[in-house]
């Protein structure tokens, strides 16, 4: 799992060479600024790619179904705390509903902090699941 920043996908492109896991794309898997910032400024660096682009770049990688439009588009970067501990529950939620053994996702150290902030310390609180 990886979240729509190029440098993430590039990321787990890399890791997942050669095996034969599924290899998704959630935009709730970051990136995210922590400690959260009123700016709500992007730098281009954790701007969400398209998903049209990222099928076209990286065709082996699944883009969650189901999510509105603006939160592909916008990510979660900027998104004020309620808001993004709401998206946390639901992200968690998916990922458990993908039954799967182990989960790894694959961001950055502001959505591990952010992630961590709320509680799910090093995604401990679910068995299998690592965030990286």
């Amino acid at each position: 799992m990886a979240g729509p920043a190029l440098r993430s996908l590039q990321t787990a492109r890399l890791w997942c060479e050669g095996t034969a896991c599924a290899r998704f794309v959630h935009p709730l898997a970051g990136p995210r600024q922590h400690p959260f910032v009123y700016d709500f400024r992007t730098p281009p660096c954790d701007r969400p790619m398209e998903p049209e682009h990222i099928l076209a770049k990286f065709s082996e990688m699944l883009l969650a179904e189901g999510l509105p439009e603006p939160l592909w588009s916008q990510g979660i970067h900027t998104s004020p705390s309620p808001l993004f501990t709401q998206h946390a529950e639901r992200f968690l939620a998916w990922c458990g509903n993908l039954d799967q053994a182990r989960v790894f996702v694959v961001t950055d150290p502001g959505t591990v902090r952010a992630y961590q902030s709320l509680g799910y310390s090093g995604f401990s609180g679910m068995p299998g699941f690592s965030i990286y």
